[in-house]
């Protein structure tokens, strides 16, 4: 019989579901403790030492006992989680919302937001007010649009590092802003209709309640509807975007200096190591690099600071990331508000 609800976080520390994990399978309860397999070391080890020798009067008993072992460990500190224990990782990744015991997101702060994402989504609003803005023959946004969007986004010298690699702008050469479009028309915001991009009631009402109402919109949005794996031809790795408040807490916790992208990587995997299996190695690159690689453009560069939660200093000021080390912004710490506070250790 199964131990508990295979729906749970699995206690071996892969922040894994238990039914894809390590399901523990009791295969003689006749009143003995019973062999323990497919079970990660540590719990199965530290159930069997604590029940080792004693007698239950039948399953219901037993259950109580390995439950209560699990249940205290399931609320343990682990140092692969940066401090935080199964149960807080399992809050995290399942109800990031509704889990208020451990996390709150404000509904308004002061000053207002300022991220990448408002920057060009106001600009598009803007654009988009009055009769719309005509759509290119392939329903693109055009260019001169594009065009003073980014010199709107980018400084000067980013401006000429990233034609001297693209050459023209347009929408499909400007990833940011085609996310940006993709994001906000799939949240409700803006539509075509008849060849010209319009803003809906939806967003005329958001904008009209502020912008930290509209921030915290798009920002749930993106977290729990949007698919990170949208357009970035990587493997889904769906852990990423589940486990996106570990990122948060991460960044709260160590994010007071910049540090390298890689520093955050190999956190992320040693807390879901499962991660690298899922990846596909090639003969050029290791499935390990693969999840790093995927976690940084995902976790830490479209969502951290994409949305204004993280600040970037990339290698002699280049747009691409290269050699970019990261730190949390002071946005990060107004908006969203862990309990206990992921103070620096």
């Amino acid at each position: 019989m199964a131990i508990f609800d295979d729906s749970v976080i699995c206690p071996c520390g892969s922040g894994r579901k238990l039914a894809e994990c390590c399901r523990v399978i009791i295969q003689d309860s006749s009143g003995k403790t019973g062999r323990f397999s497919n079970m990660a070391g540590a719990l199965g080890e530290e159930i069997n030492r604590r029940l080792a020798g004693k007698k239950f009067s039948g399953d219901k008993e037993m259950q109580e006992a390995i439950n209560t072992i699990v249940n205290e460990r399931n609320r343990k500190p682990l140092a692969d989680f940066c401090g935080l224990s199964p149960r807080e990782i399992d809050a995290m990744c399942r109800r990031p919302f509704a889990s208020p015991w451990l996390v709150h997101f404000a509904e308004r702060f002061d000053p207002p937001p300022q991220a990448p994402i408002l920057v060009l989504y106001k600009a598009l609003a803007e654009a988009c007010a009055g009769s719309g803005l005509k759509a290119t023959a392939m329903g693109n946004l055009p260019r001169s649009f594009v065009r003073e969007a980014v010199h709107l986004y980018w400084r000067p010298n980013q401006q000429v590092e990233i034609a001297r690699f693209l050459g023209t702008f347009n929408e499909e050469r400007f990833h940011d802003l085609s996310n940006t479009r993709t994001i906000v028309t799939s949240a409700g915001l803006l539509r075509k209709l008849h060849g010209r991009f319009h803003l809906t009631k939806k967003a005329k009402d958001l904008a009209a309640q502020g912008t930290d109402v509209l921030y915290r919109f798009l920002f749930i949005f993106y977290c729990d509807r949007f698919n990170w794996a949208y357009r970035d031809y990587e493997e889904e790795l769906p852990i990423i975007q589940d486990s996106f408040l570990f990122t948060l807490y991460m960044l709260q916790r160590y994010g007071g200096k910049y540090l390298p992208f890689s520093f955050y990587q190999k956190k992320f995997v040693t807390a879901f190591p499962r991660i690298v299996a899922e990846c596909s190695s090639t003969p050029y690159t290791a499935a390990e690099k693969i999840a790093h690689f995927a976690y940084s453009r995902r976790a830490l560069q479209r969502f951290a600071w994409f949305f204004g939660l993280a600040e970037v200093k990339s290698k002699e000021d280049n747009p691409y990331f290269w050699g970019a080390e990261i730190r949390k912004s002071p946005l990060l710490e107004r908006f969203v508000i862990f309990t206990p506070t992921a103070d620096a250790g």
